[in-house]
């Protein structure tokens, strides 16, 4: 590991000006590329040096260089910038203390479906639970399957870079004692097997390293192990939340940072406020007839909306993502339809052991410190993620009718773009006809107005439709430590 002021840049972006000597820029970005050496991500600040004048220029001259290795025993570091105080340098702080030990919580390996016993092991452990309420009879058989492929994944994986390094180390003596004697059939036998054996551990690892990196865009064979567990790394590193600044207090302590989050969002989501003038609806929204929108599901309907889940995503409370049901629909349908049906007669009592959530904050900016600085990530349970998904599907086909022209963005057959050419099209016209007029671009930002749930059910309720008022319908409920992932 180097660190320290290197009085040279890496990139354009490290100088807040245009005035680059991109000769000496790209023999220092050859020299760093030549000794592999690595960046250490700086989170909240972009340049660390400053000329002190009234209109400054600030550059990013001092930096942390690490080798892999390095990288891979560091993986939690995390850098940031102190304050300058009466230098025109900000000193650099590398914090190399590991994160907070949190309880693992469960998480379904893509990999489990390719070995042999998963069916079997799903089938038991989803039979061994006994329960007349649907709701709690899913939530106890799913946490039943989840104890179950823990137990089964560790017999039949076991810990893999442990049976590789044992591979590892058996496949060199057995090169070191032929070099001083012919190998017995048995010893030859299980040196190929030994090998054979290494190149599945080896591939089963970096199919476990890129489902946990969450690159889309690579398949299997693209990338090294190591490419996704830096990534992984990295992600960890940029994402973890030291500290927040909650009314005008700096937080350090995890546990209050968590509770911190968990009383400001708890606040915003589906909180009632009262209000002294609202709107008529039934003025403003013609009625349609959706009546067939509080129809009964069938199978094929859930299992559409099942198919239609998105695959390889972080998956909500109850560990499970959607390659387990395309795999054990067979085995869980029928509780599933048990689930819809309560849900369709209005019987809500107890749904909330499957209207769980978790909320992961990604930072919107380098230097995020608010909880406003943060985008809030919703997880939700799979149950409910499937429920969300069937009766999206049921309203997509009428949201043509039923909204507005001018809105463009998450309407099938419409374009976001479509906005940009009404707008330069006005322009013109305007333009073309000498009349007076004014255009103003609006940005949203994030504020601390409670989001009244009732709202929507009242949309609903004016267009035709009392779906929006089953007590079904998936809630927000953050109980997750801010940052992790």
């Amino acid at each position: 590991m180097i660190c320290g002021d290197f009085n040279l840049i890496l990139r354009s972006e490290d100088k807040n000006t245009d005035n680059l000597n991109r000769r000496m820029m790209g023999k220092f970005r050859r020299l760093v590329n030549d000794l592999a050496l690595k960046e250490v991500y700086l989170n909240g600040r972009r340049y660390t040096w400053s000329n002190e004048q009234s209109l400054p220029t600030l550059v990013h001259l001092d930096r942390v260089l690490c080798t892999s290795d390095w990288e891979d025993g560091h993986g939690e570091c995390h850098l940031t910038c102190l304050a300058s105080v009466v230098s025109d340098h900000s000193p650099l702080l590398l914090d190399c203390a590991p994160a907070p030990v949190l309880h693992r919580r469960f998480h379904f390996e893509d990999h489990w479906l390719r070995l042999d016993g998963f069916h079997e092991t799903v089938a038991a452990a989803w039979g061994s639970v006994h329960e007349p309420d649907p709701f709690r009879r899913l939530m106890l058989r799913l946490q039943a399957t989840a104890r179950c492929l823990t137990s089964w994944s560790a017999k039949a994986v076991g810990n893999v870079k442990t049976k590789l390094a044992i591979a590892r180390e058996l496949i060199a003596r057995f090169d070191k004692a032929q070099e001083d004697r012919i190998l017995t059939p048995p010893e030859d036998w299980l040196r190929k097997q030994m090998k054979i054996s290494y190149l599945g551990l080896a591939s089963l690892e970096q199919t476990i390293a890129r489902q946990r990196a969450r690159i889309a865009s690579l398949k299997d064979g693209d990338a090294s192990t190591a490419f996704f567990h830096r990534q992984c790394s990295f992600r960890r590193q940029k994402n973890r939340i030291f500290r927040l600044s909650v009314n005008g207090l700096l937080l350090t302590d995890h546990n209050e940072m968590a509770e911190a989050a968990f009383r400001h969002f708890d606040a915003l989501l589906g909180t009632a406020v009262e209000r002294d003038h609202t709107l008529d609806l039934s003025q403003l929204i013609d009625g349609s007839d959706l009546s067939d929108l509080d129809a009964a599901f069938c199978p094929e309907e859930i299992w559409k909306a099942v198919k239609r889940l998105p695959a390889h995503k972080a998956p909500g409370p109850d560990g499970f993502n959607a390659e387990f049901l395309h795999a054990c629909w067979s085995i869980v349908k029928q509780d599933f339809m048990d689930v819809f049906q309560q849900l369709f007669e209005m019987c809500g009592r107890g749904f909330c052991k499957l209207n769980q959530a978790l909320l992961t904050l990604l930072p919107k900016r380098a230097d995020a410190l608010e909880l406003r600085d943060y985008r809030p990530i919703c997880l939700i349970h799979i149950v409910a993620k499937v429920f969300a998904k069937a009766l999206s599907l049921r309203l997509a086909p009428k949201l043509d009718h039923l909204v507005s022209r001018n809105q463009n963005a998450f309407i099938l057959g419409r374009s976001l773009h479509d906005n940009f050419m009404l707008v330069r099209q006005s322009l013109k016209l305007l333009s073309q006809l000498g009349a007076p007029g004014s255009c103003s671009s609006l940005t949203s930002r994030a504020h601390s107005t409670p989001y009244p749930g009732h709202s929507s059910s009242r949309s609903c309720a004016n267009m035709g439709s009392v779906i929006a008022s089953s007590s079904g319908l998936p809630s927000s409920c953050p109980r997750r430590a801010p940052g992790s992932c």
